[in-house]
């Protein structure tokens, strides 16, 4: 293996192919289910499973029994890098794949995005927990990590991992997939930082609400935090944005961004479905006290993606948390 597939591997449990001594960054979930990174060509083949040897090692294993599954948006395929899917997407994958693995006990299914390891983890967890390989959603998780990983950390990126929890919720209850229109209400930032280093911060950042016909040019609602007042929660400071009942359903993105020398930079941003905004019993958010069919969710910073720290370190301190206030 050349040293820079090593580097990238490294930390992936490998396959090798016997005919010729290759190591492939491919892992065994289970006796038919695989993982492993996106099988490449020319110079990205370099850092990648080469397709060549891929093809080799599954056409020696697995001769006219093998499914390949191309998560790749970048390759014309759902779901997109670091989001999470849709959960329909999720139970048209399981469905497929219960039906190949079931046709033949030596047909297997083979998995990859690009590094094969969030969206193909958040799409096999799924099946984990809907062939009733895992119990709850942290075994699914703890089984992919260990079996795919060294380190056990498989699915890492928070809403995948809030995603796989929200599946597993729809297998029980089939409702959970039907539209739930919701009303969002607020969203609030909690900082802690001096007064003039949150109206720094505030006078950069735009946040913008998604949902998935939307992106990034075509946005349900933008708005700038440095139009609307700091509240004192000694030692924090609070930004709320209202939206006085701006319409959602489905599933939603909230992008919070700064404006940089490079134009505007994603410091974070989070996936929620709306329907488990209507459901405080299941624990996927909290009923307000004294607002009837009001529901809250709090996500602190470990909660949140592609969390760039960049200049807001200091805001974006371990009691930094956003809430979203939706009523139904």
């Amino acid at each position: 293996m050349n040293s820079l597939r090593y580097f990238t591997a490294k930390n992936f449990r490998q396959a090798t192919n016997p005919d010729t001594g290759q190591a492939l960054n491919l892992s065994y979930i289970t006796g038919q289910v695989v993982a492993m990174c996106f099988p490449s060509e020319g110079l990205e083949s370099l850092y990648r499973n080469e397709l060549s040897q891929v093809a080799s090692y599954l056409d020696s294993h697995h001769t006219d029994h093998y499914k390949v599954y191309n998560l790749c948006l970048e390759r014309e395929y759902q779901p997109t890098k670091f989001n999470a899917p849709a959960l329909e997407q999720m139970h048209a994958f399981c469905r497929d794949v219960e039906q190949w693995v079931g046709e033949d006990v030596s047909n297997v299914a083979v998995v990859h995005c690009k590094a094969g390891k969030g969206r193909t983890g958040t799409m096999i967890c799924a099946f984990l927990l809907y062939s009733k390989v895992a119990a709850t959603t942290a075994d699914a998780i703890d089984i992919f990590g260990q079996l795919r990983t060294l380190d056990g950390k498989g699915v890492t990126i928070p809403s995948q991992k809030r995603y796989i929890g929200y599946f597993s919720y729809t297998l029980d209850d089939s409702n959970l997939l039907r539209p739930h229109p919701v009303f969002l209400k607020s969203i609030t930032l909690r900082l802690k930082d001096t007064r003039d280093r949150v109206k720094i911060l505030a006078d950069a950042w735009k946040i913008y609400v998604f949902d998935r016909k939307h992106n990034n040019e075509d946005k349900l609602h933008k708005e700038r935090l440095n139009q609307l007042p700091l509240v004192a929660r000694r030692p924090f400071y609070e930004i709320t944005v209202p939206f006085e009942g701006l319409q959602l359903c489905g599933d939603i993105r909230i992008e919070v961004k700064t404006q940089t020398y490079l134009g505007l930079s994603t410091i974070f941003h989070f996936w929620f479905n709306t329907a488990f905004m209507t459901r405080p019993d299941l624990g996927t958010c909290v009923a307000v006290e004294g607002e009837p069919r009001t529901s809250r969710l709090t996500l602190s910073k470990t909660d949140l993606d592609v969390l760039y720290r960049m200049n807001t370190v200091a805001a974006l301190h371990d009691d930094f948390h956003v809430e979203v206030v939706c009523s139904f």
